[in-house]
Protein backbone atom coordinates (compact mmCIF):
# COMPACT_ATOMS: atom_id res chain seq x y z
CA UNK A 1 0.00 0.00 0.00
CA UNK A 2 1.85 3.59 -1.28
CA UNK A 3 1.99 5.64 1.66
CA UNK A 4 -0.40 9.04 1.71
CA UNK A 5 1.94 11.66 0.29
CA UNK A 6 -0.26 14.82 1.28
CA UNK A 7 0.04 13.04 4.91
CA UNK A 8 3.74 12.65 4.84
CA UNK A 9 3.80 16.08 3.70
CA UNK A 10 2.44 17.51 6.48
CA UNK A 11 4.40 15.45 9.07
CA UNK A 12 7.97 16.66 7.44
CA UNK A 13 6.54 20.37 7.00
CA UNK A 14 5.60 20.27 10.68
CA UNK A 15 9.61 17.89 11.75
CA UNK A 16 11.20 20.91 9.89
CA UNK A 17 9.61 24.23 11.50
CA UNK A 18 9.32 22.64 15.14
CA UNK A 19 5.67 22.31 15.55
CA UNK A 20 5.27 18.16 14.97
CA UNK A 21 3.33 17.43 18.24
CA UNK A 22 4.40 13.92 20.25
CA UNK A 23 1.66 12.00 18.44
CA UNK A 24 2.67 13.54 14.71
CA UNK A 25 6.41 12.68 15.56
CA UNK A 26 5.50 8.81 17.03
CA UNK A 27 3.42 8.41 13.16
CA UNK A 28 6.42 9.77 11.45
CA UNK A 29 8.73 7.84 13.42
CA UNK A 30 6.68 4.69 12.72
CA UNK A 31 6.00 5.58 9.48
CA UNK A 32 9.71 5.74 8.41
CA UNK A 33 11.04 2.44 10.05
CA UNK A 34 8.25 0.64 7.87
CA UNK A 35 7.97 2.03 4.79
CA UNK A 36 10.54 2.21 2.17
CA UNK A 37 8.63 4.90 0.26
CA UNK A 38 8.41 7.58 3.17
CA UNK A 39 11.85 7.16 3.76
CA UNK A 40 12.84 7.68 0.18
CA UNK A 41 10.46 11.09 -0.12
CA UNK A 42 12.04 12.10 3.58
CA UNK A 43 15.59 12.30 1.73
CA UNK A 44 14.04 13.87 -0.65
CA UNK A 45 12.26 16.39 1.14
CA UNK A 46 15.69 17.34 2.67
CA UNK A 47 17.30 17.21 -0.45
CA UNK A 48 19.72 14.27 0.77
CA UNK A 49 21.29 11.87 -1.56
CA UNK A 50 20.52 8.55 -1.13
CA UNK A 51 24.72 8.09 -0.66
CA UNK A 52 23.74 8.77 3.06
CA UNK A 53 22.66 5.68 3.79
CA UNK A 54 26.89 4.55 3.39
CA UNK A 55 27.52 6.73 6.48
CA UNK A 56 25.56 5.22 8.51
CA UNK A 57 27.85 2.64 9.59
CA UNK A 58 29.65 4.19 12.93
CA UNK A 59 28.16 7.77 11.79
CA UNK A 60 28.28 9.94 14.82
CA UNK A 61 24.97 11.26 13.75
CA UNK A 62 23.25 8.23 14.59
CA UNK A 63 23.10 9.37 18.46
CA UNK A 64 22.77 12.84 17.32
CA UNK A 65 18.57 13.17 18.07
CA UNK A 66 16.81 12.44 21.04
CA UNK A 67 14.23 9.48 20.06
CA UNK A 68 11.27 12.13 20.74
CA UNK A 69 12.13 15.81 19.89
CA UNK A 70 10.39 18.29 22.06
CA UNK A 71 9.16 21.17 19.47
CA UNK A 72 12.26 23.56 20.73
CA UNK A 73 14.95 20.60 20.14
CA UNK A 74 13.09 20.62 16.53
CA UNK A 75 13.57 24.62 16.60
CA UNK A 76 17.07 23.90 16.78
CA UNK A 77 17.33 22.34 13.22
CA UNK A 78 16.79 25.22 11.62
CA UNK A 79 19.28 27.40 9.43
CA UNK A 80 22.92 25.76 8.59
CA UNK A 81 22.06 22.41 10.53
CA UNK A 82 19.04 21.65 8.87
CA UNK A 83 20.46 19.22 6.73
CA UNK A 84 22.52 17.50 9.25
CA UNK A 85 20.25 17.19 11.96
CA UNK A 86 17.63 15.48 9.23
CA UNK A 87 19.74 13.34 8.59
CA UNK A 88 20.68 12.11 11.80
CA UNK A 89 17.14 11.75 12.73
CA UNK A 90 16.34 9.20 9.95
CA UNK A 91 20.04 7.51 10.21
CA UNK A 92 19.41 7.31 14.38
CA UNK A 93 16.34 4.72 13.52
CA UNK A 94 18.13 2.59 11.67
CA UNK A 95 20.82 0.07 11.39
CA UNK A 96 23.87 0.15 9.36
CA UNK A 97 22.93 -2.99 7.76
CA UNK A 98 19.23 -2.06 6.56
CA UNK A 99 17.63 -1.51 3.46
CA UNK A 100 16.54 2.06 2.38
CA UNK A 101 14.28 0.60 -0.18
CA UNK A 102 15.68 2.91 -3.57
CA UNK A 103 14.39 1.53 -6.48
CA UNK A 104 17.48 2.20 -8.23
CA UNK A 105 19.71 5.14 -9.03
CA UNK A 106 17.39 7.92 -11.14
CA UNK A 107 18.92 10.97 -13.26
CA UNK A 108 18.57 14.24 -11.68
CA UNK A 109 17.49 17.15 -13.83
CA UNK A 110 17.79 20.66 -12.26
CA UNK A 111 16.27 24.09 -13.39
CA UNK A 112 16.41 27.70 -11.93
CA UNK A 113 12.93 29.30 -11.47
CA UNK A 114 14.68 32.72 -10.05
CA UNK A 115 17.51 34.50 -9.62
CA UNK A 116 17.31 37.84 -7.90
CA UNK A 117 19.44 40.06 -7.44
CA UNK A 118 17.64 43.32 -7.62
CA UNK A 119 19.58 44.79 -10.47
CA UNK A 120 16.90 45.71 -12.76
CA UNK A 121 13.20 45.22 -13.31
CA UNK A 122 10.27 47.79 -10.79
CA UNK A 123 10.11 47.96 -7.69
CA UNK A 124 8.61 46.09 -4.79
CA UNK A 125 5.15 46.71 -4.09
CA UNK A 126 3.97 47.69 -0.43
CA UNK A 127 0.63 45.58 -0.79
CA UNK A 128 0.85 42.50 0.96
CA UNK A 129 0.76 38.98 -0.84
CA UNK A 130 1.61 39.24 -4.49
CA UNK A 131 -2.18 38.54 -6.19
CA UNK A 132 0.11 37.64 -9.72
CA UNK A 133 3.04 36.08 -10.80
CA UNK A 134 6.54 37.20 -11.24
CA UNK A 135 6.26 40.11 -8.76
CA UNK A 136 7.72 41.30 -5.53
CA UNK A 137 5.69 42.41 -3.54
CA UNK A 138 5.26 42.40 1.10
CA UNK A 139 6.36 45.05 3.10
CA UNK A 140 7.35 48.62 2.82
CA UNK A 141 10.99 48.44 1.22
CA UNK A 142 12.86 49.97 -1.47
CA UNK A 143 16.14 49.06 -3.62
CA UNK A 144 19.12 50.33 -2.51
CA UNK A 145 23.20 50.72 -3.66
CA UNK A 146 25.67 50.79 -1.08
CA UNK A 147 23.95 51.97 1.89
CA UNK A 148 26.14 53.61 4.95
CA UNK A 149 29.50 51.45 4.09
CA UNK A 150 27.38 48.39 3.43
CA UNK A 151 27.90 46.99 0.06
CA UNK A 152 25.87 44.36 -1.38
CA UNK A 153 26.34 40.83 -1.34
CA UNK A 154 26.76 40.75 -5.23
CA UNK A 155 26.16 43.28 -8.14
CA UNK A 156 25.13 46.94 -7.14
CA UNK A 157 21.87 46.88 -5.60
CA UNK A 158 19.77 44.79 -3.02
CA UNK A 159 16.52 45.29 -0.98
CA UNK A 160 16.21 47.14 1.80
CA UNK A 161 13.37 46.43 4.56
CA UNK A 162 12.19 49.13 5.43
CA UNK A 163 8.91 48.06 8.38
CA UNK A 164 6.62 45.10 9.14
CA UNK A 165 3.55 46.07 7.71
CA UNK A 166 2.37 47.66 4.03
CA UNK A 167 -0.30 49.56 2.67
CA UNK A 168 -4.06 48.96 3.71
CA UNK A 169 -2.77 46.31 6.41
CA UNK A 170 -5.89 45.58 8.67
CA UNK A 171 -4.73 42.12 10.70
CA UNK A 172 -5.41 43.04 14.17
CA UNK A 173 -2.35 41.28 15.51
CA UNK A 174 1.13 42.98 15.87
CA UNK A 175 4.15 41.95 13.07
CA UNK A 176 7.33 41.73 13.92
CA UNK A 177 8.51 40.49 10.54
CA UNK A 178 9.27 41.88 7.60
CA UNK A 179 8.55 40.51 4.15
CA UNK A 180 8.94 39.86 0.38
CA UNK A 181 7.27 37.77 -1.76
CA UNK A 182 7.09 36.64 -4.96
CA UNK A 183 4.60 34.10 -6.59
CA UNK A 184 5.93 31.55 -9.33
CA UNK A 185 4.19 29.33 -11.54
CA UNK A 186 5.68 25.70 -11.62
CA UNK A 187 3.29 24.28 -13.82
CA UNK A 188 5.40 23.78 -16.87
CA UNK A 189 7.79 21.44 -14.30
CA UNK A 190 5.43 19.34 -12.73
CA UNK A 191 4.10 18.32 -16.15
CA UNK A 192 7.23 18.34 -17.45
CA UNK A 193 8.06 15.98 -14.64
CA UNK A 194 5.28 13.38 -15.44
CA UNK A 195 4.73 12.18 -11.75
CA UNK A 196 8.74 12.51 -11.07
CA UNK A 197 9.51 14.07 -7.48
CA UNK A 198 10.45 17.84 -7.68
CA UNK A 199 12.16 18.89 -5.06
CA UNK A 200 12.41 22.82 -4.68
CA UNK A 201 15.44 24.71 -3.15
CA UNK A 202 15.18 28.81 -1.76
CA UNK A 203 17.59 30.25 -0.67
CA UNK A 204 18.92 34.30 0.23
CA UNK A 205 21.64 36.33 1.79
CA UNK A 206 20.57 38.92 4.80
CA UNK A 207 22.65 41.76 6.27
CA UNK A 208 21.94 44.59 8.54
CA UNK A 209 23.84 47.56 9.77
CA UNK A 210 25.19 48.43 13.51
CA UNK A 211 21.94 46.84 15.47
CA UNK A 212 21.15 48.08 19.27
CA UNK A 213 22.39 45.51 21.78
CA UNK A 214 18.67 45.02 23.03
CA UNK A 215 17.19 44.18 19.13
CA UNK A 216 18.35 40.06 17.70
CA UNK A 217 17.05 39.76 14.13
CA UNK A 218 16.79 36.41 12.03
CA UNK A 219 16.68 35.88 8.36
CA UNK A 220 13.81 33.58 7.04
CA UNK A 221 12.80 31.99 3.74
CA UNK A 222 10.06 30.31 3.51
CA UNK A 223 8.62 27.88 0.25
CA UNK A 224 4.89 27.76 0.39
CA UNK A 225 3.26 25.12 -2.74
CA UNK A 226 -0.15 26.12 -3.63
CA UNK A 227 -2.47 24.47 -5.72
CA UNK A 228 -2.65 25.15 -9.71
CA UNK A 229 -6.24 27.37 -9.05
CA UNK A 230 -5.82 28.93 -5.93
CA UNK A 231 -6.50 32.69 -5.71
CA UNK A 232 -4.48 35.16 -3.80
CA UNK A 233 -6.27 38.10 -4.11
CA UNK A 234 -7.24 39.78 -0.81
CA UNK A 235 -4.92 37.01 0.65
CA UNK A 236 -2.96 37.42 3.81
CA UNK A 237 -0.03 35.09 4.75
CA UNK A 238 -2.09 33.85 7.63
CA UNK A 239 -4.35 32.75 4.51
CA UNK A 240 -1.63 31.54 2.63
CA UNK A 241 -0.45 29.09 5.15
CA UNK A 242 -4.21 27.89 5.98
CA UNK A 243 -4.29 26.86 2.31
CA UNK A 244 -0.99 25.78 1.15
CA UNK A 245 -1.14 22.19 0.39
CA UNK A 246 2.64 22.44 1.87
CA UNK A 247 5.46 24.94 3.22
CA UNK A 248 9.04 24.65 4.55
CA UNK A 249 10.91 27.48 6.40
CA UNK A 250 14.86 27.75 6.72
CA UNK A 251 16.48 30.50 9.23
CA UNK A 252 20.15 32.58 8.93
CA UNK A 253 20.66 32.29 12.64
CA UNK A 254 20.91 35.32 14.02
CA UNK A 255 22.35 38.39 12.53
CA UNK A 256 24.90 39.06 13.26
CA UNK A 257 26.65 43.20 13.54
CA UNK A 258 29.25 42.98 10.97
CA UNK A 259 27.95 44.48 8.09
CA UNK A 260 30.95 43.25 5.80
CA UNK A 261 29.26 39.56 6.57
CA UNK A 262 26.51 38.44 4.68
CA UNK A 263 24.58 35.48 6.38
CA UNK A 264 22.90 32.59 4.57
CA UNK A 265 19.28 31.06 5.16
CA UNK A 266 18.10 28.03 2.78
CA UNK A 267 14.82 25.52 3.20
CA UNK A 268 13.76 22.92 0.51
CA UNK A 269 10.38 20.98 0.04
CA UNK A 270 9.51 18.28 -1.72
CA UNK A 271 6.77 19.39 -3.98
CA UNK A 272 2.72 17.81 -2.96
CA UNK A 273 0.83 16.28 -5.58
CA UNK A 274 -1.95 18.94 -6.70
CA UNK A 275 0.89 21.78 -6.54
CA UNK A 276 0.90 24.23 -9.25
CA UNK A 277 1.90 27.49 -7.64
CA UNK A 278 4.37 28.01 -5.14
CA UNK A 279 4.82 31.51 -3.05
CA UNK A 280 8.38 32.05 -2.16
CA UNK A 281 9.05 34.79 1.03
CA UNK A 282 12.27 36.72 2.46
CA UNK A 283 11.66 38.32 5.63
CA UNK A 284 13.60 39.69 8.62
CA UNK A 285 12.08 38.89 11.97
CA UNK A 286 13.07 40.17 15.56
CA UNK A 287 13.67 37.53 17.97
CA UNK A 288 12.44 38.37 21.27
CA UNK A 289 15.06 36.99 23.77
CA UNK A 290 15.13 36.96 27.59
CA UNK A 291 12.91 38.55 29.29
CA UNK A 292 11.63 40.53 26.73
CA UNK A 293 8.13 40.21 25.36
CA UNK A 294 6.92 40.46 22.01
CA UNK A 295 3.51 42.01 23.08
CA UNK A 296 5.17 45.17 24.18
CA UNK A 297 6.10 45.90 20.99
CA UNK A 298 4.16 48.41 18.17
CA UNK A 299 2.17 47.31 15.91
CA UNK A 300 4.49 47.72 13.46
CA UNK A 301 7.89 47.68 13.70
CA UNK A 302 10.87 49.99 11.63
CA UNK A 303 13.79 48.60 10.49
CA UNK A 304 16.88 50.69 10.72
CA UNK A 305 19.06 49.11 7.88
CA UNK A 306 18.29 45.29 7.20
CA UNK A 307 19.13 44.28 3.81
CA UNK A 308 18.10 40.84 1.61
CA UNK A 309 20.73 40.25 -1.64
CA UNK A 310 20.83 37.36 -4.08
CA UNK A 311 17.79 35.33 -3.66
CA UNK A 312 17.51 32.09 -5.55
CA UNK A 313 14.94 28.94 -6.41
CA UNK A 314 15.42 26.19 -8.06
CA UNK A 315 13.76 22.95 -8.90
CA UNK A 316 15.27 19.28 -8.70
CA UNK A 317 13.29 16.19 -10.62
CA UNK A 318 13.81 13.19 -9.92
CA UNK A 319 13.07 10.43 -12.35
CA UNK A 320 13.81 7.47 -14.28
CA UNK A 321 15.55 7.71 -17.46
CA UNK A 322 13.76 8.21 -20.51
CA UNK A 323 11.79 11.73 -19.82
CA UNK A 324 12.52 14.67 -21.86
CA UNK A 325 14.38 17.67 -21.05
CA UNK A 326 13.27 20.80 -18.78
CA UNK A 327 11.42 23.50 -20.28
CA UNK A 328 13.11 26.85 -20.28
CA UNK A 329 10.79 29.54 -19.80
CA UNK A 330 11.94 33.07 -20.30
CA UNK A 331 13.22 34.85 -17.53
CA UNK A 332 10.52 37.76 -16.52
Amino acid sequence: MKPDRRRLHHLFCAHGDGSISPEEHAELQDSLRNDAEARRLWFLHQDVDAGLQELATNSPLADAVAPSPHPETARRFAGSHLMTAAAALVLGFFSASFGFGFAGRSLDRTATLLHEGFESGPAPLATGVPPTPDQWSGDYSEIVRQFDGLRPGEGLRMARLLRSDYEGRIEPRPSRQGDLMRLIDVRPYLSEAKGADVVMTLSALFNAGPLPNSEHYNGMVTIYALGAETDLRGATEDSVKKDALAFSVGFSGETDRDPETWQTASTRLLLPPGAGKVMVKVSFCRMPLGGQSASSWPAAHAFTGHFVDEVRASIRIRESAGHASLPSPSRP
